[in-house]
């Protein structure tokens, strides 16, 4: 339960575009509470099998939801997307798509 015994649910239906070597997009394709949420991770090789990846997020809650929990939203959807990112590109499944290409 929120806060104030209020529950939140966040559905929603992402659509990606892949940039070879450069860049994988994002935005919303469908949620009844999320009115738009779109980004990308941009990412440069920086050599001896290094790369900066750049991570940015827009979103926009639907409804009534008191700022200072979009803030720990917000909070909470960054975390996860980095750590699905880290946890991907660590991953033997990354490396076989990248042998793949």
């Amino acid at each position: 339960a929120g806060v104030f015994g209020d529950r939140y649910i966040f559905d929603f239906s992402l659509g990606f575009e892949f940039y070879e070597g450069e860049r994988i997009s994002f935005q919303l394709l469908d949620s009844p509470m999320i009115q738009r949420l779109e980004g990308f991770y941009e990412y440069e090789a920086l050599g001896d099998d290094k790369c900066q990846v750049t991570y940015q997020l827009g979103a926009e809650l639907g409804g009534f939801i008191p700022g200072f929990i979009q803030g720990k939203i917000a909070e909470l959807v960054v975390d996860i997307a980095l750590g699905e990112l880290k946890k991907y590109a660590e991953s033997p499944l990354c490396m076989e798509n990248l042998i793949a290409r």
